[in-house]
């Protein structure tokens, strides 16, 4: 209503979405996250789907297993650590014992109470997924330049090879899931969020057109009259601005709102 906009108006900038008064923003950071445990169950989640989709798409090579392995310890041990406190208090905790009594549980259990209130750690752990979501992404095309085109023995096998070295719509539809994500983690700063999200539409749009134009080239496309490079890059940038949309609304729904 009015009332609404005149309060986004006097106190949050229109672009970046920001308190004008620093200390607001600063004090609006160091919130608890309470929601931060189900952004990270939701990225483990997300994160499995994408590796099924590697692991289907392409055949896993040994250093494929090293990195996926690695990133699955890492975003598995964040997901049970997230979780020991509501976990704790839902099922152990009474009205005698408010904290754990053996140390390994009282660890877990200021780890996770910790996470959700320090950014530091909430932007580390944001960072952390985008990245293992671009790695995953990545591992479908890191063998694709590896064959020679000097090969005269077998040219038109090796542009068969090439053609075919992964499957375009696959790799688009991870990364709409890599950006729809980035726009995943609440009481992240909208402006980061923002900057990572287009940072990977516009890395991916590079490569669809100059890097890898002649796999993209051959994919069907989503109108018969339609270049299907045009196709792949259409699609994450409306994801792109879909997300930027509802994310834009409840950050400025949240911040008229603080108190």
């Amino acid at each position: 209503d009015e009332l609404e906009e005149e309060t986004f108006r006097r106190n949050i900038s229109s672009f970046c979405l920001l308190f004008r008064i620093r200390n607001w923003e600063l004090q609006y950071l160091r919130e608890p996250d309470v929601m931060f445990k189900y952004s990270i169950a939701l990225a483990w989640f997300v994160y499995m789907c994408m590796l099924t989709i590697q692991l289907l798409g392409k055949d896993p090579r040994y250093h494929y297993w090293v990195i996926d392995g690695i990133t699955i310890f890492l975003l598995s041990t964040l997901l049970l650590v997230s979780w020991y406190k509501k976990l704790w208090i839902m099922y152990v905790a009474d009205a005698e014992q408010s904290l754990p009594k053996f140390k390994i549980s009282r660890f877990l259990y200021r780890s996770s109470d910790f996470m959700q209130r320090n950014i530091i750690i909430r932007l580390a752990v944001y960072f952390l997924v985008v990245i293992s979501y671009c790695v995953v992404a990545a591992m479908q095309v890191l063998d694709c330049g590896d064959s020679s085109d000097d090969d005269e023995s077998m040219p038109m096998e090796t542009y068969e090879d090439r053609v075919l070295c992964f499957h375009p719509w696959i790799l688009t539809n991870c990364m709409t899931l890599v950006i729809g994500t980035s726009f995943l983690f609440t009481r992240v700063p909208f402006i980061i969020k923002t900057t990572v999200a287009v940072s990977i539409t516009v890395t991916y749009a590079v490569l669809v057109v100059f890097e890898f134009d002649y796999i993209f080239a051959t994919s069907p496309s989503t109108n018969v009259n339609f270049n299907a490079e045009y196709s792949h890059i259409l699609l994450i940038f409306i994801t792109l601005g879909i997300f930027h949309l509802m994310e834009r609304q409840t950050e400025f729904i949240a911040k008229v709102d603080y108190k």
